[in-house]
């Protein structure tokens, strides 16, 4: 499945009004948004990774440092919290929806780690202006945004198409407000 991005250098912040959809209108759809914010991190990560050693973005080596933890963080809660819960209520799917959430947790767990250690490292290059070690920060650069490109693809293959023909009105609405709460927006009756 292919998923438009835009050009690198372009993620937008976590939770900031910049986003095109509502969380109160479709959650689905918000996921969708946010695999495609992921998306262009991995861009920018593939950037930096490509500029190495002697060519660097001091400025987006500090953004990402800042962006990439709390972005993925809050996205995984999305799914932890109001997505995977929900489908586990629709019994038609409930076993289905345990395997991967079972899979999907324990990837996001290991997501996580590495996001927070190369968030470090792109600190450490924003702090320096130069990595101390390019064939390490090359490596944990490619391991990150290929693993993840991949993790998204089966997301948008297998997790939301589940979402979208299982879901009901109701069950987007309490997602949506899950979603908010995890935003700290207060959602109003739908």
């Amino acid at each position: 499945m292919t998923i438009a991005t835009r050009p690198a250098s372009r993620a937008a912040q976590p939770g900031t009004g910049d986003r095109k959809v509502s969380i109160l209108g479709d959650p689905i759809a918000l996921i969708r948004q946010d695999h495609i914010r992921q998306l262009e991190i991995c861009a920018d990560l593939e950037s930096i990774a490509d500029s190495l050693p002697h060519d660097v973005d001091k400025t987006l080596c500090e953004r990402l440092s800042a962006l990439l933890p709390v972005s993925l963080k809050l996205h995984h809660k999305d799914e932890e919290r109001a997505l995977l819960p929900i489908l586990r209520q629709i019994p038609q799917i409930a076993e289905t929806v345990k395997t991967v959430q079972d899979r999907l947790e324990e990837e996001h767990t290991t997501d996580e780690d590495f996001a927070d250690e190369l968030a470090a490292a792109l600190a450490d290059v924003a702090d320096l202006g130069w990595p101390e070690n390019p064939e390490m920060l090359g490596y944990m650069l490619r391991g990150y945004f290929e693993s993840h490109r991949r993790h998204i693809a089966w997301e948008e293959a297998v997790l939301l198409p589940l979402a979208d023909a299982h879901l009901s009105r109701s069950q987007r609405h309490d997602m949506a407000a899950i979603m908010a709460e995890n935003r700290n927006i207060q959602a109003s009756a739908h």
